[in-house]
């Protein structure tokens, strides 16, 4: 099967899809968990795979990238305006299908596994050594709390 874009929205276990074609169609609506979700992707020939950006959502990302797909993660805030109807999951993945097409959308950038495992690397990718050395001229040597402890 052909799909133009798929959205995924993420779940602790569960997964749920919404398939589109080219017209905006929905052509796919399914419910899965991670490894069902990572062989369905690898036997379909799909433009983009679109999810909210969450820690989990970068995993995934790299693991659909490896299958050759192009994905884009899109911060939550921004896929919200797309929700139709009530808030369930099968309507959040539409909304994220019909946000991720969007040409002014704007996108997070997929973190890559180095960023995670090095423990020199904090959120952001700053260095530890450098946040350590703005808090130590930050606190200018002394401070009200140590005179107040002194006296």
């Amino acid at each position: 099967m052909k799909l133009h874009v798929l959205g995924i929205d993420i779940g602790k276990t569960v997964f749920h899809l919404a398939g589109m074609d080219e017209s905006g169609k929905i052509l796919v609506k399914k419910r899965c968990s991670r490894s069902q979700l990572l062989h369905y992707t690898a036997n379909l020939s799909i433009n983009i795979i679109g999810m909210e950006a969450c820690s989990g959502a970068h995993f995934l990302a790299r693991e659909l990238s490896k299958q050759g797909h192009e994905v884009r993660l899109m911060p939550a805030q921004y896929v919200k305006p797309f929700v139709k109807t009530n808030k369930n999951d099968f309507n959040d993945a539409v909304a994220i299908a019909e946000a991720v097409q969007r040409p002014t959308m704007r996108f997070v950038p997929m973190l890559h596994r180095a960023i995670y495992m090095d423990p020199g690397i904090l959120a952001g990718g700053i260095p530890r050594s450098t946040l350590c050395s703005i808090a130590s001229r930050s606190s200018g040597g002394s401070s009200r709390a140590s005179s107040k402890r002194d006296s």
